[in-house]
């Protein structure tokens, strides 16, 4: 998802559908009052960041990093307040190479950060040695077997089509979805203990085709990334034809799109451990 291109309508049309049910469960298993010196991995727009501001305790300090140029800036803006009381500091940060001493945060989290991470292993390996022996950290995901119905009329239209890329390519998606046996093993052999996923799914519901297909949501998760690889069909001819075959399936009733959304809680051992298989 290209979030410096989202970033103006982010908040209206992406949160509510699809960062809202996740931050949810997020803020669910988060300690209050949040203390010490807590990090935000991805904070988008900053819509949690501010909220969770008005947990924190006196002189603890939430550092909110986010790599899109475009969603800091919306971020500062929204946040101001914020900022200016000292609760919240907004960075534009890579996500590459962090600038903290070792063992010096008391909690690190992530609403769908972790998802969109190309490298999460050695990404999860620099946040873990950044906090303190024993310090949590807490992240939320898609977990594979999210939108699989959708994924099913999709494969099954685009195969009639003869778009293979195309289909090869939806293949790949439906399997960046991790499943929660993966998920678990990613946090382990990155060296965190005490790991453990909750899974909490919820539905994304649509009035038609027509209302799931132009959604900034799917357009921007799922359309855009298709265009390269469409080789004997133009875009609209197969936009025309998903909206025939969804509609068929829905027979009248709303568009219904299961997410299984994944809470990932861990600590850092008191005692440090080696990195599993890397």
């Amino acid at each position: 998802m290209d979030f410096d291109r989202i970033s103006s309508i982010y908040d209206r049309e992406i949160v509510p559908v699809w960062g809202r049910p996740f931050s949810q469960l997020l803020v669910q298993k988060l300690p209050n009052p949040l203390t010490g010196t807590v990090v935000e991995v991805g904070c988008g727009t900053g819509y949690l960041t501010i909220e969770l501001a008005q947990r924190l305790a006196d002189k603890a300090r939430l550092i909110a990093l986010e790599p899109s140029l475009e969603m800091i800036e919306i971020a500062f803006e929204q946040g101001e307040q914020v900022v200016r009381e000292g609760k919240v500091l907004f960075q534009r940060h890579s996500l590459n190479d962090f600038q903290f001493a070792d063992g010096v945060l008391d909690l690190i989290f992530s609403n769908l950060g972790l998802f969109y991470i190309a490298e999460p292993d050695h990404f999860l390996f620099k946040l873990l040695r950044l906090l303190k022996p024993g310090a949590p950290g807490v992240f939320t995901l898609p977990m594979r077997g999210s939108f699989e119905n959708l994924f099913s009329v999709l494969s099954t239209t685009i195969e009639r089509l003869d778009e293979r890329e195309l289909l090869r390519q939806l293949k790949f998606q439906r399997l960046g979805f991790p499943s929660p046996e993966e998920a678990l093993f990613l946090l382990q052999r990155s060296g965190f203990g005490d790991v453990s996923l909750e899974l909490h799914p919820f539905q994304m519901i649509f009035s038609d085709a027509a209302a799931l297909l132009e959604s900034a949501f799917f357009r921007h998760h799922f359309l855009l990334e298709w265009r390269p690889f469409l080789q004997k069909i133009d875009f609209q001819e197969l936009l025309a034809e998903l909206r025939d075959v969804i509609d068929v399936y829905r027979a009248g009733e709303d568009v219904k799109l299961w997410v299984r959304a994944g809470c990932l809680q861990c600590h850092r051992p008191l005692i440090s451990l080696p990195r599993l298989g890397l």
